[in-house]
C-alpha cells in the first residue's frame, strides 16, 4: 500500500484553519477505525478527529501548537495491509464533535490548492499527572495562554470535569490578586497564586513584574479581550469644522455659572442628542437578540488613579447645556473619587472618549461589551483650506472615529450617526436648540 497524506478537513463551512491541540499517535504507530488520530481547535470547538480505517502513522507534518489551513497535509499513513478498501484519493476521517456546536462536516472531493502552514510557538496540550488529556473549551485554552493559567490548576464544572472559560478567568482573576485557593474551590475553579512581590522576571533585561493593579484593572483587562474578540468592530473617521464652536464655548465660560464647561460637555450633549433623535442608535446587541434602549444615555470615559472608568450619564439631549456640564462633573468627580454612582457603570449604548487635551490625531477606541459604539475625539488641528474663492481660510478641524458593532451597524448607519453628529458641532446653536422631533 502506498504512503498517503492525512490533510485536515474541513469542519465548519467558514472555517479556514485550525490548531493541531494534540496528536493522540506518533511516528510508527499503528490505530484501528475509531481510534483518536489528533484533536484540531478552531475559534468554537474541539474536535476529536477518528481514523476510519487501519494503518500506520509515518510522519508528523504538522506539530501540536501549530496553526494549519484547510486541506494541508498533516502527516502521512500508511493502510494496514490487510485493508482492501480502495484509496484512489486520501480518505477523509471520521469527525466526532466533542462539543455538540457545528455539524461535522468532511472535505470536499475536489482538489485544493497547495497552502502555506503557519507556524506558532508550540504549545503542548496540557495532561494531568497520570497522562490523561485535560478536557477543556477550545475558548478556554486560548484563554489560559494568554491569560498564563495553569489548567492543571483549574477544576472544570462542565460535562467530564471540562474546563470552561469563566473558569480560566476566576482562575487568573485571583492569581492576579494573590489569592492561594490551592485544594479550594472558587466558582468551580482552584489556582493557587503566582508570586507577584515585584521579583525581577529576567535580571538581564531589566524588567520586574508590576504590584497588581487590583480587581478594576483585571476587570478592564478582561472586558477589552472580550470585546475585541466578541465584537466585530468597524471604523469610519470624520472631521468637523468647529471654529464656531471654540467662539462660542469661550463666549459661554465667561458667564460665572459656566466657569468650568469644557468641550467634552458639548461633544456629550451633541451625542446624545443624536441617539434621541434616532432611536435605531441605541440599538445593542445581546444574547442573539437586538434590543433598542428607551434612553439616550452616554458612556464617558474617564481616567482615574484606579483606572479607567466608563459611567453612564443621564439622557442630556433634553437638559440645557448648563445642567448638563453639573451632571457630568458629577459623575466624573464621583469616579476618581473611586465612587462612581450607582448604576453608572453599565447601559447605553454608545461611550464618548475624547483625548483632544494630548497631541493624539485620532482615536480608534475598543467598544465597551454591552454597547454597540463608542465616539473617539482626537486633538483639535488647524489648518488653511481653500474657501469659496479659493483663498486660504484657517479651519479648526476636530478628528472624529466611530466603533461600530457590525452586528448591529452597517456602513450606512453608522455613517448617518457621524454625519449628524458633525453637523451638530459644526453649527452649535443646533446642539443649545436642543433635539429635533419627528
Amino acid at each position: 500500500m502506498s504512503v498517503q497524506n492525512l490533510k485536515l478537513p474541513q469542519f465548519g463551512l467558514t472555517m479556514t484553519e485550525a490548531l493541531i491541540a494534540e496528536w493522540a499517535v506518533k511516528p510508527g504507530d499503528r490505530f484501528a477505525a475509531g481510534d483518536l488520530l489528533y484533536v484540531a481547535e478552531t475559534d468554537k470547538i474541539a474536535n476529536e478527529v477518528l481514523a476510519e480505517q487501519a494503518g500506520i502513522i509515518h510522519e508528523i507534518l504538522a506539530t501540536q501548537g501549530e496553526t494549519v489551513a484547510v486541506g494541508m497535509p498533516l502527516a502521512t499513513w500508511q493502510p494496514e495491509s490487510g485493508d482492501t478498501t480502495s484509496h484512489a484519493t486520501d480518505p477523509p476521517p471520521a469527525v466526532e464533535n466533542v462539543n455538540q456546536e457545528l455539524p461535522a462536516a468532511g472535505v470536499s472531493g475536489a482538489e485544493q490548492p497547495e497552502p502555506q502552514l503557519t507556524r506558532q510557538a508550540p504549545v503542548v496540550a496540557p495532561r494531568t499527572a497520570d497522562g490523561a488529556r485535560i478536557i477543556a473549551t477550545p475558548h478556554a485554552r486560548k484563554l489560559a495562554r494568554e491569560l498564563g493559567v495553569d489548567l492543571h490548576q483549574v477544576t472544570g464544572s462542565g460535562p467530564k470535569g471540562r474546563i470552561r472559560a469563566a473558569e480560566v478567568r476566576d482562575a487568573a482573576e485571583n492569581a492576579v490578586a494573590g489569592v492561594s485557593t490551592a485544594g479550594a474551590s472558587t466558582t468551580g475553579a482552584s489556582v493557587t497564586g503566582p508570586d507577584i512581590t515585584g521579583t525581577a522576571i529576567d535580571p538581564s533585561s531589566g524588567a520586574t513584574r508590576l504590584a497588581p493593579g487590583g480587581d478594576m484593572r483585571a476587570a478592564i483587562a478582561r472586558r477589552m479581550s472580550e470585546s475585541k474578540q466578541q465584537i466585530p468592530h468597524f471604523y469610519l473617521t470624520a472631521h468637523a469644522e468647529i471654529s464656531e464652536l471654540l467662539w462660542l464655548h469661550e463666549g459661554m465660560k465667561q458667564k460665572p455659572e459656566l466657569a468650568s464647561l469644557t468641550l467634552t460637555h458639548w461633544f456629550a450633549t451633541a451625542l446624545s442628542m443624536v441617539l434621541a433623535e434616532q432611536p435605531k442608535f441605541r440599538t445593542v446587541y445581546h444574547q442573539g437578540e437586538w434590543l433598542q434602549l428607551e434612553s439616550a444615555a452616554i458612556g464617558l470615559a474617564v481616567a482615574t488613579d484606579a483606572g479607567l472608568y466608563a459611567p453612564v450619564v443621564a439622557d442630556l439631549s433634553d437638559s440645557s447645556l448648563g445642567d448638563n456640564m453639573l451632571a457630568i462633573n458629577q459623575v466624573i468627580d464621583a469616579c476618581r473619587a473611586g465612587n462612581p454612582p450607582d448604576g453608572s457603570l453599565s447601559g447605553g449604548a454608545t461611550t464618548l472618549t475624547n483625548l483632544g487635551g494630548y497631541p493624539v490625531e485620532q482615536v480608534f477606541p475598543i467598544i465597551n461589551p454591552g454597547q454597540s459604539s463608542i465616539v473617539g475625539v482626537g486633538r483639535t488641528q488647524q489648518l488653511f483650506r481653500p474657501d469659496a474663492q479659493d483663498k486660504p481660510q484657517l479651519c479648526r478641524e476636530l478628528p472624529l472615529v466611530i466603533a461600530c458593532d457590525h452586528r448591529v451597524f452597517n456602513g450606512t448607519d453608522a455613517g448617518e450617526l457621524l454625519q449628524r453628529l458633525t453637523e451638530l458641532l459644526q453649527q452649535p446653536m443646533l446642539i443649545l436648540a436642543g433635539p429635533r422631533r419627528n
